[in-house]
C-alpha cells in the first residue's frame, strides 16, 4: 500500500508539479435535504473537500439529487462566495439531459456550462453510461468527440472536464484521453462502480499516464484512508501522473428505516472523512507532509 504522508504539495490541474499530490478528497451527493450552511462550515473548515452535485432532470428532488428550487440556492451561494472571496469548491457530475446536452454539443448544455461558471464551479464531471441515464449511439462517437474537442477548448482556463470511465465509456472516450492535443482542462475519473459505491478488488494503475486522475468506487469513513494508500500505490510506476483526487458517494449516505425516514448525504460521514484523511496525511500537524489541496 502506499503510503499517503510522501505526499507533498498541491496545484490545479494545469499547474501540477513534480511530486504527487492529492487534489481533492471529492464528496459527492449534495441534494434537496442536505443544510447548506453546514457544508459551507465544512469548506472552510476542510478546504481539500469538493463537494459534488448530481444534475439529472428526471430524478430532481429525489436522494441524491437536489431540486430545481435547491440548485439555484447553490448556484447563489456559489456567486455569493465567489463575489466576497471566500473559498468555494463544487463540481457538478452531469447526468441524463444534461450530460447528454453537453456531449451532444446542444445549446442546452452549453448554456448549463456557463451557469456553472458564473456559480464558481470549476470542474465539472460528464457521465454517459446505461446508469446514469445516457444512451450513447455508436455511429456518433466521433460526432461527441469532435463536440467535447470543441467544449475543452472553449473553456479551458474555467472549467476542467472529468471523464467518467469505465467498461461501457472507455471505446468512446480513450481516443480524446490518448490524444496528443488533449487540453490542459481535461482529465478522467477511473469508476466502474459508476455512483453504485461498490469497492473494486484492486485500484490499477490508470489506463492514461495523464498528469491528474481520479479514483472512486466503495469508499465510506472507515477506508477512505486505506483506499486512498491503495490508490497511491496504484500510480506509483505512472511516469506522469502528478496529482489524484478521490470521489466518494454512496459511502457518504445515511439511508432512512423504510417508514419515511429519507436516503440523506450524511454531513457527519462527510466531517469523518476529512478527519480521518486530515489526521493521515498530517502527523503531528506536519502540513508538508501531504498535497491537500484547497486549490
Amino acid at each position: 500500500m502506499g503510503n499517503i504522508n510522501k505526499v507533498c504539495s498541491a496545484g490545479t490541474e494545469e499547474e501540477a508539479g513534480p511530486t504527487l499530490k492529492v487534489r481533492a478528497v471529492g464528496v459527492c451527493g449534495v441534494d434537496t435535504n442536505t443544510d447548506l450552511d453546514k457544508v459551507e462550515v465544512l469548506l472552510d473548515s476542510y478546504p481539500f473537500l469538493e463537494f459534488g452535485v448530481l444534475l439529472r432532470q428526471d430524478k430532481a428532488g429525489q436522494a441524491r439529487y437536489p431540486s430545481e428550487e435547491v440548485l439555484q440556492k447553490i448556484f447563489k451561494l456559489g456567486q455569493s462566495r465567489k463575489a466576497s472571496g471566500k473559498h468555494w469548491r463544487f463540481c457538478a457530475h452531469l447526468c441524463q439531459k444534461d450530460c447528454q446536452n453537453v456531449i451532444d454539443g446542444a445549446d442546452e448544455g452549453v448554456a448549463l456550462l456557463d451557469k456553472l461558471v458564473r456559480a464558481g464551479f470549476k470542474r465539472v464531471q460528464l457521465n454517459p453510461t446505461l446508469n446514469n441515464g445516457v444512451r450513447v449511439n455508436q455511429q456518433k462517437w466521433p460526432e461527441i468527440r469532435e463536440n467535447l474537442t470543441g467544449l475543452f477548448k472553449k473553456y479551458a482556463g474555467a472549467l476542467t472536464f472529468i471523464l467518467q470511465r469505465n467498461h461501457e465509456t472507455k471505446y468512446l472516450l480513450d481516443p480524446l484521453l490518448k490524444s496528443a492535443d488533449r487540453p490542459a482542462n481535461v482529465t478522467y475519473l477511473q469508476d466502474e462502480s459508476k455512483g453504485l459505491g461498490i469497492k473494486p478488488q484492486k485500484r490499477i494503475a490508470p489506463a492514461h499516464d495523464i498528469p491528474i486522475v481520479g479514483y472512486a468506487g466503495g469508499m465510506n469513513p472507515e477506508n477512505v484512508v486505506a483506499e486512498l494508500g491503495k490508490a497511491i500505490a496504484a500510480i506509483e510506476t505512472c511516469e506522469n501522473v502528478k496529482a489524484i483526487w478521490i470521489d466518494m458517494e454512496s459511502g457518504l449516505r445515511t439511508k432512512g428505516d423504510g417508514r419515511g425516514e429519507p436516503d440523506v448525504f450524511d454531513l457527519a460521514k462527510v466531517e469523518a472523512v476529512a478527519i480521518a484523511v486530515q489526521a493521515a496525511a498530517w502527523p503531528k500537524n506536519q502540513a508538508a507532509n501531504f498535497g491537500l489541496s484547497s486549490a
